[in-house]
């Protein structure tokens, strides 16, 4: 298993109050499992696109999404929870091997994700909310699964 660090910048930065669809999730991801609350997706990767291409478009969606950019720091006991977007920063993909093409299936319902029913930390360090990860077959990108 090989991690790659990607960096990224959006350009835009920023903080605010929490809307009301983020406090809502928020109450959700500190109260429910995670495997009640994380949504899974696995999409494929377009026949020939090496690994530089894959990971080019990763930065882009980061660099244009600024959810993806933003994080909920908690301001303390007793107090409130912020949104706070981060312009530049950095995110890992994580390349699994899948092996034979039956054992794609075998990596699980996060196809490929090493963790995929991990809780998430909306107070986390700056970088993309979601995980992902990369499995390859023979050294090659099939698909891209994400939580």
């Amino acid at each position: 298993m090989t991690v790659i660090t990607v960096q990224y910048d959006g350009g835009s930065s920023g903080s605010g109050p929490l809307t009301f669809g983020q406090d809502n999730m928020i109450l959700c991801i500190r109260r429910d499992d995670p495997d009640q609350i994380n949504k899974q997706a696995v999409w494929p990767v377009p026949p020939g696109a090496g690994l530089p291409e894959v990971l080019a478009v990763l930065r882009q969606l980061a660099e244009r999404h600024e959810s993806l950019r933003t994080r909920f720091p908690s301001d303390g006991p007793g107090g409130g929870t912020r949104q706070v977007v981060h312009a530049a920063g950095s995110f890992r993909v994580t390349l699994v091997e899948a092996g034979p093409e039956g054992e794609l299936d075998a990596l699980g319902p996060g196809g490929g994700l090493p963790d995929p029913v991990h809780p998430a930390d909306p107070g986390r360090p700056a970088g993309p909310a979601g995980r992902g990860g990369l499995p390859l077959r023979r050294g090659r990108r099939r698909h891209l699964p994400a939580v």
